[in-house]
């Protein structure tokens, strides 16, 4: 599973997991968090449904990519493919000016 949405962020979680297997993505989901394994070649269909569900437009799935070096940041409004400085620094800048606590900007990077 390469992205892990925190249960507080979304809206209607069962209607979230339903829409996501229904595109055949495999979700599991713990008390906290719902991790769904994302491929490289589907981020745009998830996003398109995670959007969705996100409650607050700081809120964001955070899909890793490790092998390719890169992570897609997907906030309800906007997204951020992630393979540089520059580009982390644009995403943290702009998530913070949604109102999204600096230290939750602390996500993974693999470039």
């Amino acid at each position: 599973m390469n992205t892990k949405i925190l249960l507080r962020t979304i809206n209607d979680l069962e209607k979230l997991e339903t829409d996501l297997k229904n595109k055949g993505f495999s979700t599991q989901v713990s008390e906290e968090k719902m991790a769904v394994e994302v491929q490289y070649s589907d981020v745009e269909i998830f996003g398109e449904i995670i959007k969705r569900y996100l409650n607050a437009p700081y809120n964001y799935a955070n899909v890793k990519f490790p092998n390719e070096k890169l992570n897609v940041v997907i906030f309800p409004e906007k997204d951020f493919i992630i393979n540089n400085e520059e580009t982390d620094k644009n995403a943290k800048e702009w998530a913070l000016s949604t109102g999204l606590p600096k230290p939750e900007t602390d996500w993974t990077t693999f470039y």
